[in-house]
């Protein structure tokens, strides 16, 4: 999945260890569901703060 987000400007690839596609964990990776989720979420938002507040490019949210 890198691969194909280093051909796309501004991609970014966050794994979340632990976790496959749908955000289902492996009971053997020893974390919780509400693990994965705050970790994607966490993600998410400084992504968001970062790729797109910062940027201007959603200024009319502010």
């Amino acid at each position: 999945m890198a691969a194909a987000a280093a051909t796309v400007p501004r991609a970014t690839v966050h794994p979340l260890e632990g976790a496959d596609h749908g955000f289902a964990v492996l009971k053997s990776s020893g974390r919780t569901k509400e693990d994965v989720w705050s970790e994607a979420t966490a993600f998410l938002l400084s992504w968001l703060e970062t790729e797109v507040l910062d940027s201007g490019g959603a200024a009319h949210l502010r």
